[in-house]
């Protein structure tokens, strides 16, 4: 067994590495801290590019504030752009959110103007 840390040979039997001292397994049970990292993202955008984070909530917000619509449509687009650029895994559900909730409220935007103007 390697050391994933510094890559020195290290004894089955122990927890810990020789060379850096870096934990080699996490006690039977316990989450990885890159478990506790993915369970928490789901709540607690970490690691998440802050315009998905914007689009996301634009996109709710734009439900009671339509004219928010085109924004969160904007946002989420250059959201999934940047999500694409830089190979990200997290956020592509905030931008999705933020485009279609931004699409759904901009239509009513729409279609309110048109029956103001018709009547």
């Amino acid at each position: 067994m390697y050391c994933s840390n510094c890559g020195q040979p290290t004894q089955d039997p122990s927890n810990y590495c020789a060379s850096c001292g870096a934990q080699l397994r996490t006690p039977e049970g316990a989450k990885s801290v890159t478990q506790l990292e993915d369970d928490l993202a789901y709540v607690i955008p970490i690691g998440t590019p802050i315009i998905a984070v914007i689009a996301g909530y634009l996109g709710l917000c734009s439900l009671l504030v339509s004219p928010l619509g085109p924004f969160a449509i904007l946002t989420g687009i250059l959201g999934l752009g940047m999500i694409k650029k830089k190979a990200q895994k997290r956020g592509k559900a905030r931008c999705w959110v933020g485009i279609i909730l931004g699409t759904l409220s901009t239509a009513l935007l729409i279609f309110v103007i048109i029956m103001v103007i018709n009547s």
